[in-house]
Parts: structure tokens; sequence; C-alpha cells
């Protein structure tokens, strides 16, 4: 894979819990990326509204991260990992068993951080920041 780093402005998509706090999206916003996060799944999970879809579909993103492997599941059972493929240039998993989860929806270029943590997270992404 050639070399790349996120420029301000770039868009990153982000899928998350119902749960899960806003410190990623911060910092990412804080970098000057344009960030879309959405729930993908309640302890019931969500099914993603058509609009969402259309729009994950219709774009280009940088960055997908995903922070949990039930965040994988649900995502990749509603949108199918070739689509996604076409549509994301990185996708980073929190930790090996994220990633592994990412792996098995056939999901590629996955990258984990060092670190398995969301400050491991923001590492890695100023990492490849300019």
């Amino acid at each position: 894979m050639e070399e790349w780093k996120p420029q301000p402005g770039d868009k990153i998509f982000y899928p998350h819990s119902s749960l899960s706090d806003n410190a990623l999206k911060s910092y990412l916003t804080g970098l000057g990326c344009q960030v879309i996060s959405t729930v993908v799944y309640h302890t019931i999970p969500k099914q993603i509204p058509l609009n969402e879809k259309n729009m994950l579909l219709d774009n280009y993103w940088s960055i997908a991260v995903f922070t949990s492997p039930s965040a994988v599941h649900q995502f990749f059972r509603q949108i199918p990992s070739e689509d996604w493929n076409k549509k994301c240039r990185i996708n980073i998993a929190i930790g090996n068993t994220t990633a592994l989860s990412l792996k098995k929806n056939k999901v590629l270029q996955v990258e984990t951080p060092q670190m398995h943590t969301f400050e491991g997270i923001f590492d890695f992404i100023q990492k490849l920041m300019p």
C-alpha cells in the first residue's frame, strides 16, 4: 500500500455503539477531519437507515474506525464488505480481536495501533497526519 497521511478536510467514518463517548470524534474533528459517526448498535442491533447507507456508499472515506467486534459484525450485516472495500482507504481496528473480525468479514486494508486503546488510535492517526 502506498504511504498515505490524513489531511484536514478528509472524511472519516466512525461506526460505534450507543454507549460510546465522543472522545474519538472530538479528537478527529480537532485535527480538521470531517467526521461522520453513526450508532450501528444498541443492546438490540439498530438497522442503519437507508439514507445513511446511501451516504456511506456514495462517499469515499479516508479512515473508518472500528472499536469492537460487535460494531464490525453489525455494520457488515448491513453493508457488504465488497462495497465497503471500494469506499474506504484504511480500516482501523482498536485491537487484534476487532481486526480479526474485520478480516473474517473480508475487509481489506486493516490496521491496528500498537496500543489497543482510544489513545492508541489517536497516536496512530496522528502519525499518519502530515
